[in-house]
């Protein structure tokens, strides 16, 4: 069997964001250059920082009516409630139907770091405040960080592999390498990739009020500005987005429409300081390296990178030097999704997926909004401001999480 029908495919997504439910939603917000920065609910006025991409309209109801699949996600984290209706989404798309007997032919890898707090503070504030006889074994199960995963096995029945990922920034990445041994192994024929953050109140207000007055979370203007002179730092963001893989094999002899393959992915790391990257980007210089090498493609036939750039000072420009070192400074066009969406750790890549493959499909790039004023430090092509038209074969995505943890994949439109 030829190494091409064992290439991993993608044929099915699904999204919610703060412009919506759905891949059309994401869409329409991306190729506009809406900013889903806003007033978050829970911040109060002595908080450093007051704002977040935060899903405000977020009904399960006005995705399905049901009472029997709204009320089961009642008690719920917030979290889980958007992997579930993502997941759901990307489901039906390649029409999987719960109980059809080949559960045990699927996997889930689920790519997330604080999905879980939410039940973690109403658990230990009852702790707290009116000791351990006191508290819910309930609320209990839903701390485990592998609750979200769980629970979508269950509601669809999926009975394959179930792992859950808490790398930041690079767990989907993980999550793809893991998804491809088990189909390259015959072990499952498809695996639903899940990348989801919730925001909650307590634990997120204290994010804000520890780090708000460091240069890593925006605390002047509240808005996100990527590769510009004037960002400082970044905005904290929610969401979830669905991927699912297949080898290409399967997914053509099902007749599946294919969306993109995952040709390469690359890991490195900074090793220099926890919560500080390497000013030149070592680890995620490598990392592209890697992926571009494992992708057989050269540098010249990148189109398109979608960065971690996040409106991290040092980030920005840290990741900024590593594309420069690689491309000898004539990189392809850069764009930072983060200006809009802002930092979905965990979610982070999958959106980046999401946007990518949109992208490629519709021959967009999108824009790096809030860009006012060229940084030395950042002297790439950052698509400011307005979408773009162009068509991308192949396109680099880069992740950086907060220890020094740095990952690329490339994704290449799907020749049949």
């Amino acid at each position: 069997m030829s190494q091409r029908n064992k290439d991993i495919v993608i044929t099915g997504g699904g999204a919610v964001s703060p412009y919506g439910i759905g891949v059309p939603a994401l869409f329409e917000g991306l190729i506009t250059g809406k900013s889903a920065i806003s007033l978050a609910p829970f911040y109060d006025e002595g908080s450093v920082v007051k704002k977040a991409a935060y899903c405000h309209d977020f009904k399960p109801e006005l995705y399905n009516p049901s009472q029997s699949f709204t009320k089961s996600l009642k008690r719920l984290a917030r979290g889980t409630q958007f992997a579930i209706i993502a997941a759901d989404q990307a489901l039906q798309e390649v029409g999987y139907q719960s109980g059809e007997n080949k559960g045990d032919r699927v996997g889930i890898v689920l790519s997330s770091t604080r999905t879980v707090l939410e039940k973690t503070e109403q658990f230990y504030e009852v702790l707290v405040d009116k000791g351990p006889r006191a508290t819910s074994p309930l609320i209990f199960q839903e701390t485990v960080n592998n609750a979200s995963a769980s629970h979508i096995s269950i509601k669809y029945q999926i009975t394959g592999p179930c792992i859950t990922l808490t790398e930041g920034a690079t767990s989907a990445f993980s999550g793809i390498v893991m998804a491809t041994g088990w189909l390259r192994a015959g072990k499952v024929d498809r695996v639903l990739l899940l990348c989801v953050e919730g925001l909650t109140a307590l634990c997120q207000t204290a994010h804000h009020h520890a780090l708000g007055h460091a240069p890593v979370v925006s605390n002047k203007t509240d808005d996100c500005c990527p590769f510009s002179l004037e960002r400082n730092g970044y905005v904290l963001g929610e969401g979830a987005v669905a991927i699912i893989l297949e080898t290409q094999e399967y997914a053509i002899k099902r007749q599946a429409q294919i969306h993109a393959q995952i040709t390469g992915c690359g890991f490195a790391h900074d090793a220099y300081r926890v919560g500080r990257y390497h000013p030149n980007g070592r680890g995620l210089e490598m990392a592209m390296k890697k992926a571009i090498e494992m992708a057989d493609v050269s540098t010249n036939e990148i189109d398109w990178i979608i960065a971690n750039a996040n409106g991290s000072v040092a980030g920005d420009s840290a990741e900024s030097r590593a594309i420069n070192s690689v491309w000898k400074n004539d990189s392809p066009p850069v764009s930072a999704i983060k200006s809009m969406l802002g930092e979905t750790d965990g979610a982070a890549s999958g959106f980046a997926l999401l946007t990518g493959l949109l992208g490629m499909e519709h021959d967009q790039l999108f824009p790096t909004i809030n860009y006012q004023t060229a940084d030395p430090s950042c002297s790439v092509d950052c698509v400011p401001n307005q979408s773009r038209i162009k068509a991308s074969q192949h396109i680099l995505l880069n992740a950086m999480g907060f220890g020094g943890a740095c990952g690329s994949l490339v994704m290449t439109k799907p020749c049949l």
